[in-house]
């Protein structure tokens, strides 16, 4: 059972870090966006 356990939280962990890191990305690009500094205008 705890392997199973272990297995599913580093999942949830994985999913999570990647959800925050797709996050942070949209946020950044939001904010060169509106400042103008986005490629491509």
């Amino acid at each position: 059972m705890g392997r199973i356990r272990r297995a599913v939280l580093s999942t949830l962990a994985g999913f999570l870090g990647i959800a925050l890191l797709i996050g942070l990305a949209a946020c950044i690009g939001w904010s060169l966006d509106r400042l103008g500094w986005a490629p491509g205008g």
